[in-house]
C-alpha cells in the first residue's frame, strides 16, 4: 500500500504552520487538534443528517446506516491526523512508516467492523421484507450470515496485508491447492449445499406442501435444509432426501397452484340400458353427501366411453387440501357403491362364455 499520503500531508501542513511556529511538536499538536475538531464536526454533521433523513423517509434503515457510518469516519480522521503528526515529529523515516502502518491497521479494523455491522443490518432488513428476499428466511439465513462474516474476514485480512506489504504469492498458491483438495473431498456436500440454495431461491416447494416425486415418494415437506429435504409420509415416517436429488427430480407439488384444493376422481361402470341421467343424479347426490367434498367447485360426473360390458362414468369431487386425498377417496368409493346399489343400478363385471370343443378320432362316428 502506498503510504505517501500522510507524509505529503505532513509536509504540506508543516509549510502552512511555519509562519506560526517552526517547532515540530507544536505543529504536530496543532495537526492532532485539527483532526479532533474535524472528527467532532463530522459527528455533528452525521447527527444532523440522521435527523433530516428521519423526517423525510419512512424507513429506519438509512438512519441506522448513517449512524453506523459515524464511528468509522470519526476514527479515520483522528487516526489519519495522528499519522500526519507522527511524520512531523519522528525524524527516522522507518519509525514514522511503522507508526503509520500501526495507525492504518486500526483504521482497517474500524472499517471492517463497520462493513460487518452494515452487511448484517442489510441482511436482516432484507430477510424481514414481507414479499422480497424470501430466500433469506428460515434455514438459508445462517448460510448467508456466515458467508457475510467470511467475506468481511477476508476483506479485513486483505487490508491488513496491504497495509504491511506482505508477499502473498506463496499463500495464494497454497490456498489454491487447498481449495482444489477440499473441493474434491467435499464434492457431494457442496453439490447438496448449492442445490439447497437454489431450491430456497427457486421455491419449487415450501414447508407444508404435499409433493410427489418421480421415484414414488410422497409426503408433506417438513423441513428444507441446506443439505437435505425431509418429507413426512402418510405412515408418519420421515424421509430425508439429499438436495442434489431433489434438484434433479421431477416434483409434483399438489399444494401448488392458485389454491390448495385438489381434485379426486373415481371411475365406475353401469350396465348397458341404465338411465344415464338417473346414474348421474345418484352419483352427484352421493358426492354431495361426502363431508370432504367442497361446494366450490361442485362435484361433476363425466362419461368416459363404452366399455366391453358397461357404460364408463367418472365422478370428480374437490377436497380442501391434498392431505384429505386418501380419506376422501375411501369415503367416496363407499358412497358410490352404496348409492348405486340402493338405486338398483347394477355395476357389471366382465363375463366370458367358454366353448369346449371335443376332439373326435378320425373315422369315428
Amino acid at each position: 500500500m502506498n503510504l505517501q499520503l500522510p507524509a505529503w500531508l505532513a509536509e504540506w501542513a508543516g509549510g502552512q504552520l511555519d509562519p506560526l511556529t517552526t517547532q515540530p511538536w507544536l505543529q504536530a499538536a496543532a495537526v492532532a487538534c485539527a483532526g479532533l475538531v474535524l472528527a467532532k464536526a463530522a459527528a455533528w454533521l452525521f447527527q444532523v443528517g440522521v435527523k433530516w433523513l428521519t423526517r423525510r423517509t419512512s424507513s429506519a434503515l438509512d438512519d441506522q446506516m448513517l449512524g453506523l457510518l459515524n464511528s468509522p469516519v470519526m476514527w479515520s480522521i483522528q487516526l489519519l491526523s495522528l499519522a500526519v503528526a507522527g511524520w512531523m515529529v519522528i525524524t527516522n523515516p522507518s519509525a514514522a512508516a511503522f507508526t503509520e502502518r500501526v495507525l492504518l491497521t486500526f483504521v482497517a479494523v474500524v472499517w471492517s467492523i463497520f462493513i460487518f455491522r452494515a452487511s448484517r443490518l442489510l441482511l436482516r432488513s432484507a430477510a424481514a421484507h414481507p414479499v422480497r428476499f424470501q430466500m433469506l428466511r428460515g434455514p438459508a439465513f445462517p448460510l448467508f450470515d456466515n458467508a457475510v462474516k467470511l467475506a468481511v474476514f477476508f476483506l479485513g485480512a486483505w487490508m491488513f496485508i496491504q497495509v504491511w506489504d506482505f508477499d502473498t504469492t506463496g499463500w495464494l498458491a497454497s490456498a489454491g491447492i487447498l481449495g482444489i483438495a477440499v473441493g474434491f473431498a467435499a464434492q457431494e456436500t457442496l453439490a447438496n449445499l448449492f442445490a439447497g440454495v437454489f431450491i430456497l431461491a427457486d421455491k419449487p416447494y415450501k414447508v407444508g406442501d404435499s409433493i410427489v416425486l418421480d421415484t414414488g415418494e410422497r409426503g408433506v415437506v417438513s423441513l428444507i435444509g441446506l443439505r437435505s429435504t425431509r418429507l413426512l409420509t402418510a405412515d408418519d415416517v420421515e424421509i430425508t432426501i439429499p438436495n442434489r436429488q431433489m434438484g434433479q427430480a421431477k416434483i409434483i407439488n399438489q399444494s401448488g397452484g392458485p389454491h390448495l384444493k385438489m381434485r379426486v376422481g373415481h371411475k365406475v361402470g353401469v350396465a348397458y340400458g341404465t338411465d344415464l341421467q338417473q346414474a348421474r343424479r345418484v352419483l352427484l347426490e352421493a358426492a354431495a353427501a361426502s363431508p370432504y367434498a367442497v361446494k366450490d367447485p361442485p362435484p361433476v360426473v363425466r362419461m368416459r366411453g363404452f366399455g366391453d360390458s358397461s357404460l364408463d362414468l367418472e365422478l370428480y369431487i374437490w377436497v380442501s387440501s391434498p392431505l384429505e386425498q386418501v380419506v376422501a377417496s375411501d369415503d367416496l368409493f363407499e358412497r358410490m357403491y352404496v348409492a348405486l346399489r340402493q338405486a338398483g343400478i347394477g355395476i357389471p363385471f366382465p363375463q366370458r362364455e367358454l366353448w369346449i370343443r371335443e376332439n373326435q378320432t378320425p373315422g369315428a362316428r
